[in-house]
């Protein structure tokens, strides 16, 4: 049986939205430090930089597309502003998840999916994510690069 966790992804992902919201760039040097987590349980866990960017990032869809599924099938009421009232009550009950999916540009993160040992390895868990994403993905990344405005009625 292993020791147990010192770490939890959360706390790694706060520092690390905090940080990418702020500065597009971050080493795992850098990411120790903030964090306390040492560089060797980092590499362990996640692989290297593009691994805890990669898993940042999918945790962090993941959990919004989660929330995003169920409330979109009806139809009559709305969906974008249903959208915009979803997502803001997601960013409130997970705020790390949010700061990296609305404050971090999107670049930054996938990069992390570029690398291709972590491309074949998590290839088909990010085709059924994006296969269920709802068409109102584009305009959310519109809104979250600011290029566009919303107004809800």
């Amino acid at each position: 049986m292993g020791r147990k966790a010192q770490f939890t992804d959360i706390e790694v992902f706060d520092w690390l939205g905090r940080h990418l919201a702020a500065a597009p760039s971050v080493t795992v040097q850098q990411v120790s430090k903030g964090t306390g987590v040492s560089v060797g349980s980092i590499y362990h866990r996640y692989g290297s930089m593009d691994g805890l960017l990669a898993t940042a990032w999918l945790t962090a869809a993941r959990s919004y597309r989660a929330l995003m599924g169920r409330p979109l099938g009806r139809l009559g009421e709305g969906p974008m502003r249903r959208i915009a009232l979803h997502a803001g009550r997601w960013a409130e009950a997970r705020p790390a998840l949010a700061r990296l999916l609305f404050c971090v540009p999107e670049r930054v993160l996938v990069r992390g999916l570029q690398a291709s040992r972590w491309r074949q390895r998590l290839r088909g868990k990010t085709r059924s994510m994006q296969a269920g994403l709802p068409d109102s993905s584009s305009r959310m990344a519109s809104i979250r690069s600011g290029r566009s405005l919303v107004f809800l009625s």
